[in-house]
């Protein structure tokens, strides 16, 4: 399973669609709020992954993702 099949896995369970729904929610220290849809979390997660690419990622190989 590639990445874009498990995106679009996760965009739907037990055929109730989450289009409509924020894909991720930030709350900034100043109280601001910040949402990003399906759409908007897809594309950073395409780039993401072209710039790991970019560095000669190959498939299959694992990357740790750590939040800061």
């Amino acid at each position: 399973m590639n990445i874009n099949q498990l995106f679009l896995e996760k965009l739907s369970l037990g055929g109730v669609a989450y289009q409509g729904y924020p894909a991720l929610v930030l709350l900034k220290k100043n109280g601001e709020k910040v949402e990003y849809s399906w759409f908007d979390y897809k594309e950073k997660i395409l780039l993401a992954m072209e710039g790991l690419k970019g560095r000669g990622l190959k498939a299959g190989e694992f990357v740790a993702i750590i939040p800061l």
